[in-house]
């Protein structure tokens, strides 16, 4: 599945669970995560990444920065994945 595609499953399902999210993406934010969660006050950031696809070294960078600063930062590749960490998440 293309990261493309991830992203309109992972978005319908955030949907479907009430789940409030940004997409940050666009040619300006570089090594930002995809999607910002929040639910019950908890924040979590998301990479989305198909099967094949590298985390970039200044997406590596905002990542360190996050978790540095007491954020949480996943890279999903699939629906199932992203269906453990919300599970972990906002349980």
């Amino acid at each position: 599945m293309s990261e493309s595609e991830l992203k309109r499953k992972v978005i319908a399902m955030l949907r479907r669970k009430k789940i409030f999210y940004l997409s940050l993406q666009d040619r300006f934010t570089s090594g930002i995560p995809d999607l910002l969660l929040l639910k019950d006050g908890k924040y979590i950031w998301i990479e989305l990444k198909d099967l094949k696809g590298k985390v970039t070294k200044v997406q590596e960078l905002m990542h360190y920065l996050i978790r540095s600063n007491g954020g949480k930062v996943y890279i999903v590749r699939t629906i199932e994945n992203l269906n453990e960490i919300l599970e972990e998440e906002y349980a």
